[in-house]
């Protein structure tokens, strides 16, 4: 047992999922920030989490080989760029690790992915940022949680994001303390101004989310007047959601576009793409455009009658495929993302493919016959039960699964198993600096 506050000297093994360093003292197990593998610390008990002692590293005694001077001045702080003090290089290797000992341990296989894609960019590389709006210190700030996952972090701008979304970033938030407006404060349950989401395409466009306590449209129009005349942009989207419940999901009572549009615009491989400001997309869209690529050479040599895109958002992925497939079917919960995947495949003149608004294994309408191939991309926390018995019905003769987390991707693999064997496995660096990766895996029905 480990004493709080107590300083120990101790060996880097390995890095938690959470780009924590992993140590032993003794018998025990300590997560401190701030370490790399072969490095020796000395590091200070600040706490427990079940069995594990967390620490935070007062001084490195000798520095691994694969330190590096971190560029973001949140370094230890945020709990965004966690791996940013590690080469490049060693980042991916880690990232394979990872991939693979998810897979070997929960998936329980032995077929692993033999690489990982890089990133061509290290940095500014995002598309998307969200930050949220509170008081800190009584000052009004825009925060990212911190790297212990409790409490926020200031920031002014984030290494990770694309240049004109930090400008922009700076922009609102010096026109929201001009203002006067009210950040939202969560255990008070009151406020206005909750988050906000900034979201650029590469042709220039910009959409800005504002996401409120109240319905009060007010406010936002004012600032989004003067924030249209200092931005100086042509293509700058405004919106607010407004979102009156008590917890701190994305889920919007109703969304008002106060200038512009309403959506953005994007190609990716030839593909136009409608993206409105609540739907997902990749957040790195050159990583993106290696990704499906990958999957389009994967299946181009099969006969494909139809393909049934799962979490189909504004049809991402399935649009990619279509002139591969006589038939394509996309379901996507949120409305929105429908409607813009019914526009992008209009707009790319991709007659065969149609989406339907429903929960994946949940939804009323009998939307697909049978599919050769079966596309699924679902959120970090992985395939519903329901989803999972939907595929089994559907019995494809292929899956593609596409996931940003490997423990749950590994999970619903060997939940698969018994069904389907994994064919290929390609891991792809779409978050560098984090410890988050995307994987790619194929697998085929194995023949009763």
């Amino acid at each position: 047992m480990l004493d709080k506050e107590s300083t120990y000297i101790c060996e880097c093994t390995d890095v938690s999922v959470d780009g924590k360093g992993i140590a032993r003292v003794g018998n025990d197990v300590v997560f401190a920030g701030g370490m790399i593998p072969g490095e020796r610390a000395r590091i200070r008990i600040t706490g427990k989490k079940g069995k594990i002692s967390l620490g935070t590293v007062e001084e490195i005694l000798s520095a691994s080989s694969f330190r590096v001077r971190s560029e973001c001045p949140y370094a230890g702080k945020c709990g965004g760029c966690s791996l940013s003090s590690m080469a490049y290089e060693e980042q991916l290797r880690y990232k394979l690790k990872h991939v693979n000992d998810c897979l070997e341990k929960i998936g329980k296989t032995d077929i692993t992915a033999d690489t990982i894609i890089e990133s061509p960019k290290r940095m500014g590389y995002r598309n998307k940022l969200s930050v949220q709006v509170r008081r800190v210190g009584g000052e009004l700030a825009l925060c990212y949680s911190s790297n212990e996952g409790e409490g926020l972090v200031p920031i002014d701008r984030c290494l990770l994001a694309d240049d004109d979304l930090n400008r922009m970033l700076s922009i609102v938030s010096g026109l929201i303390k001009e203002e006067g407006i009210e950040a939202y404060d969560p255990s008070a349950r009151r406020g206005y101004l909750r988050r906000i989401n900034i979201r650029k395409t590469r042709n220039g466009g910009i959409s800005v989310l504002f996401e409120t306590a109240s319905r009060n449209l007010e406010p936002i129009r004012k600032l989004s007047d003067r924030l249209a005349g200092e931005a100086g942009l042509k293509k700058l989207f405004i919106t607010v959601g407004i979102n009156r419940s008590h917890t701190e999901d994305n889920v919007y009572d109703q969304l008002v576009n106060i200038k512009g549009r309403g959506y953005l615009e994007e190609t990716v491989n030839g593909i136009r793409y409608r993206i409105r400001p609540e739907s997902f997309f990749q957040v790195n869209t050159d990583v993106a455009e290696k990704m499906f690529s990958f999957i389009r050479e994967e299946i181009s040599n099969m006969q494909i009658s139809e393909i049934l895109d799962l979490y189909c958002g504004v049809g991402m992925i399935s649009l990619q495929l279509a002139d591969l497939a006589e038939s394509v079917t996309g379901i996507e919960i949120i409305p929105g993302a429908v409607e813009d995947a019914r526009h992008n495949a209009e707009d790319n003149g991709i007659s065969h493919a149609r989406f339907s608004l429903g929960n994946v294994g949940k939804q009323e309408e009998e939307i697909s016959t049978k599919p050769e191939i079966i596309i699924i991309d679902p959120p970090r926390k992985g395939c519903s039960r329901e989803a999972l018995e939907y595929i089994r019905v559907k019995d494809p003769s292929v899956i593609v699964y596409v996931s940003c987390d490997p423990s749950t991707l590994a999970r619903d693999l060997r939940l698969l198993s018994d069904r389907y064997r994994i064919m290929s496995v390609r891991a792809f660096d779409m978050f560098p600096q984090t410890t988050h990766v995307e994987c790619v895996v194929l697998m085929s029905r194995v023949e009763k």
